[in-house]
């Protein structure tokens, strides 16, 4: 009786199956604050509708928003989950992330070279100079996968990349979407902002690391983020690829950046 919106994801036939196992392993009454699958059907998985809005929704429609701590402490949720190996971390080193995301920035736009490379080597040294203990990860976590109930219960979706890694980079990847999303729409900018630094201070509080070991993921991951315009073909994309690497490099160059920036 009413439009829905359904969310849909292609993946490979092995990482698909895995994931299903894992969630299905994990899923049930025992964890309601993840989505899971309940149903298997010509390759394709079902889950049940996710209650709740969306916290981007919340955020930019000016609603009123689950506490920043709760919020956080989603990681150590995630982290709890029974049945799943926590030990090792199988993803590709976040220097290598940089060096290919860097490469893919330098062929749309070569006239910021300099300035990706900065986000490079920052991302090189903080890499080598900190290492946050594995732990099971979302491995994509933002705003939009966070769902509010009426309640304000907070449900996750999107787990197929659920498994060991840098709990840390989860944060740092939630905040630098809140981000991009400031500069996507200016209108709710201030609100973003404000959030992402209330917020952020409870990841380091959870986490129990400082600013400068959030500080280059966030960096990395924003450095990610600007690959998006060109991605969805956004008519704009140069302009905004090279915003996107703008607030990297800020990010980097100005530890004290704050709500009022």
């Amino acid at each position: 009786h009413r439009w829905r919106t359904i969310f849909g994801k292609v993946l490979p036939e092995k990482k698909a199956t895995q994931s299903v196992e894992t969630l299905n392993r994990v899923g049930g009454p025992r964890r309601p604050h993840l989505v899971v699958p309940f149903a298997m059907e010509d390759g394709v998985s079902f889950s049940n509708p996710a209650p709740g809005r969306s916290l981007r929704d919340l955020l930019l429609a000016g609603d009123a928003l689950p506490a920043p701590a709760r919020v956080a402490g989603l990681v150590n949720d995630i982290g709890n989950i029974p049945g799943i190996p926590s030990a090792g971390d199988h993803r590709m080193r976040p220097e290598r992330i940089a060096r290919a995301t860097a490469e893919l920035l330098g062929r749309l736009v070569p006239e910021s070279l300099s300035r990706i490379a900065l986000i490079e080597e920052a991302v090189g040294r903080g890499a080598r100079s900190d290492q946050v203990p594995a732990r099971v990860v979302h491995g994509d976590l933002y705003e939009a996968q966070v769902f509010v109930g009426a309640d304000y219960s907070l449900g996750l979706i999107d787990l197929d990349d659920l498994g060991p890694g840098d709990p840390a980079m989860d944060a740092a990847n939630f905040c630098a979407h809140l981000l991009a999303l400031a500069l996507a729409v200016p209108s709710a900018s201030s609100r973003l902002v404000a959030y992402r630094h209330l917020v952020r201070r409870e990841f380091m509080a959870t986490l129990g690391i400082g600013p400068a070991e959030l500080r280059w993921r966030e960096a990395l991951a924003v450095l990610l983020l600007a690959t998006g315009p060109f991605r969805v073909l956004d008519p704009r994309w140069p302009e905004q690829v090279r915003r996107r690497i703008e607030l990297a490099v800020r990010l980097m160059e100005e530890p004290r950046w704050s709500t009022s920036s």
